[in-house]
């Protein structure tokens, strides 16, 4: 089982899914609000996006659902 503590499921993923590989953003400690860097991030993380919705092994994933729609896929609805 994988808990989220984060907005982003990709470390998630990435542990449950061998043989994989994603590009996945790197985070930036200091320099994070600089505007370049954030379109720069932006654009590789709406890459790993479109790689993960690829996939249909990840783009059917629970976790990858209620990353994308969190509203429709709580844990109440995983218990179903």
């Amino acid at each position: 089982m994988c808990v989220l503590t984060s907005p982003q499921p990709s470390y998630c993923l990435h542990s449950q899914v061998s043989g994989l590989t994603l590009d996945i953003p790197a985070k930036k400690v200091f320099g994070n609000t600089d505007r370049q860097f954030l379109i720069d991030r932006q654009q590789k993380l709406q890459k790993f996006l479109e790689q993960v919705m690829a996939m249909p092994l990840l783009s059917r994933h629970f976790e990858v659902k209620k990353f994308l729609d969190p509203t429709n896929y709580s844990p109440a609805f995983h218990g179903m």
